[in-house]
C-alpha cells in the first residue's frame, strides 16, 4: 500500500528501541553493535508479521517475535494513555496507521466476541 508507506515515512521518529544487530571481536573481546529501531521500523516488522500470520496479535510467548510482541503491548499502553489525555509517544497518525493495518487495541474484548 503506497499511501500507507508514504505516511509511515513521514512519521516523526520519537523514541527508539534497540536490538542487537551484529557481533564482532575487538582486541579479542566480543562486542555487540546495537542498531536503533525506530517506530516506523517496528511498524514495518508488524506489517511483515501480519503478511505471514494474517493478524497483528503477536503472542508474547513466541520467542522469535518477543521483541515485536513487547512493542505491540507498548503501543496499546500508549494508546490508552493518549485517550486519557496524557503525554505519550502515540499520535493520532500512528493510531490511524495501526488501525488501518488491522491492529487490535483491546485484545480481550475482541477475543470475547469471537467466543460468542
Amino acid at each position: 500500500d503506497i499511501m500507507l508507506s508514504q505516511k509511515v515515512s513521514k512519521l516523526i521518529h520519537a523514541g527508539t528501541t534497540e536490538l542487537p544487530a551484529t557481533s564482532e571481536k575487538t582486541n579479542g573481546v566480543k562486542t555487540t553493535k546495537v542498531k536503533p529501531m525506530t517506530w516506523s521500523d517496528m511498524f514495518e516488522e508488524l506489517k511483515k508479521y501480519k503478511e505471514t500470520h494474517g493478524n497483528c496479535a503477536v503472542p508474547v510467548k513466541c520467542p522469535s517475535h518477543k521483541h515485536l510482541a513487547f512493542w505491540v503491548q507498548k503501543q496499546r499502553r500508549q494508546y490508552r494513555e493518549m485517550k486519557k489525555g496524557r503525554s505519550t509517544q502515540m499520535t493520532a497518525e500512528r493510531s490511524d496507521l495501526l488501525t488501518g493495518l488491522g491492529f487490535v487495541w483491546k485484545v480481550y474484548e475482541d477475543n470475547w466476541h469471537e467466543m460468542l
